[in-house]
């Protein structure tokens, strides 16, 4: 392969791996106003911005969500959604469902999708693409039930 078939191939990656996330971090901020209500941090790094929340709960669990802008283009290529999940505790397992639903929701810029997603959640399948958005989920064993990471536009 010539320099310039491997300097193709190596765009098509990276158009590939552009993330799809079709909302801005003020878009997510008018859908979920609760982003706003709640304090929010910056870590400013050299290529990277990140936008964080330790909790967007109202029934005081502890989640973290956290929106990468890549390009520090203002664009938000990646969000990690970190949500506790009770097994004694129903209402809050579905209140994380609910987040981590709303978020990919946004991002992908579909609606009506309730039944795949919980499907999706019974399964063992750990990445669904929604609309154009990729999603990935990992779980994990905690004190009390499980903690679930979803990785959306990844």
């Amino acid at each position: 392969m010539d320099e310039q078939e491997k300097t193709i191939q190596d765009q098509q990656k990276t158009v590939e791996n552009k993330s799809n996330i079709r909302a801005s971090l003020d878009d997510f901020k008018t859908a979920m106003p609760i982003l706003s209500q709640r304090k929010m941090e910056i870590n400013e790094k050299t290529d990277q911005i990140e936008y964080s929340w330790k909790n967007l709960s109202v029934m005081d669990q502890t989640n973290f969500t956290i929106f990468l802008d890549d390009g520090k283009d203002g664009k938000i290529d990646q969000i990690n959604v970190i949500v506790p999940f009770q097994t004694n505790d129903e209402a809050k397992t579905m209140e994380s469902l609910g987040l981590a639903y709303r978020f990919i929701e946004i991002a992908s810029g579909k609606k009506d999708f309730m039944d795949e997603f919980f499907n999706w959640q019974k399964g063992t399948k750990t990445n669904k693409r929604f609309g154009e958005v990729f999603v990935s989920r990992s779980v994990t064993e905690a004190q009390g039930g499980y903690v679930f990471t979803y990785s959306i536009g990844s």
